[in-house]
């Protein structure tokens, strides 16, 4: 239907979901005082004995880290943003410190009420919203869960096609793939990416996939890193294109991070990401190669 509908679409689910976040967000700042003085926060480190404090960080963080993904969204449709330099890195950075206060605060707010008996629950947030105001809590809390999940999958499919489409503009996918409706909506590149969707649906558990985005995204995020030390130098007919803030730092910190997350990985996903790294670039240098030929031939 194109990008205008999927805005509306996005917008009305985002306000929806956000009901339920912020009001179990709001009652958890009434609870947490009652939770350190129940001892709930006691001991607030827990470390598996087989695994070092950085060991578990990681481990753990690759799961953590699913609840953030979507950020990258931003600079993939940012060329149908108005004023996409000012605005984009704008949005980034304000969604994530706002969801990083949310979860932080989501996460307090279940502790405080559950205490060790967070590791007992299947639904903690749920089971801590119905000590909190009672059995609606169970209720609101599963239909924010729905709308949720909602907004994840008209944000990915706004976002994955447009993966495809752009690889396609670039001549490393095959050019069908970037055909659009009357919409200005990737057509194909959405018929594609939702067929593959379903093939990874059923192909695992929802840990294991989720820590393989993740992996794979990790992997996306070195290189960026890299482009971006490369970019600041770049000149463009002789004129900045690209500046950050406190020069290499900040890429330089991106990429040990990066990798420090993807060495705690399970390494069968591990395995499926250097496989998909592999056959990625396999095909770059092979379309590019032939790209060239063309090229010459003319």
């Amino acid at each position: 239907m194109g990008i205008k509908t999927s805005k509306i679409f996005t917008i009305t689910i985002t306000i929806a979901k956000l009901i339920p976040i912020i009001s179990f967000t709001l009652m958890s700042i009434f609870f947490i005082k009652k939770g350190i003085n129940l001892g709930n926060f006691t001991p607030f480190l827990q470390l598996n004995p087989d695994m070092s404090l950085s060991q578990a960080m990681a481990s753990t963080s690759l799961t953590v880290f699913y609840a953030f993904i979507g950020f990258e969204a931003l600079p993939v449709v940012a060329g149908e943003m108005r004023n996409a330099k000012k605005n984009v890195p704008k949005a980034i950075i304000g969604s994530i410190s706002i969801v990083s206060i949310l979860y932080f605060m989501i996460i307090a707010g279940t502790i405080a009420m559950l205490g060790m008996g967070i590791l007992e629950s299947n639904a903690p947030v749920q089971d801590a919203f119905v000590e909190m105001v009672g059995p609606i809590g169970k209720w609101i809390i599963s239909i924010g869960a729905l709308i949720s999940i909602a907004g994840l999958n008209m944000g990915d499919s706004l976002m994955i096609p447009r993966y495809g489409a752009s690889i396609s503009e670039e001549g490393l996918l095959p050019k069908v793939i970037a055909k659009k409706n009357s919409k200005g909506a990737p057509i194909i590149a959405i018929i594609v990416s939702g067929l593959i969707t379903i093939g990874f649906l059923l192909s695992g558990s929802f840990e294991q996939l989720a820590e393989l985005s993740v992996v794979f995204r990790f992997f996306q995020y070195i290189p960026t890193a890299l482009a971006v030390i490369w970019l600041r130098r770049k000149d463009m007919e002789n004129a900045p294109v690209f500046r950050l803030p406190l020069g290499p730092v900040i890429p330089i910190l991106s990429i040990i991070v990066s990798i420090w997350m993807v060495a705690a990985a399970n390494p069968v996903n591990l395995i499926a990401g250097l496989v998909g790294v592999i056959i990625a670039s396999i095909l770059y240098f092979v379309i590019n190669r032939g790209e060239k030929t063309n090229a010459t031939q003319d």
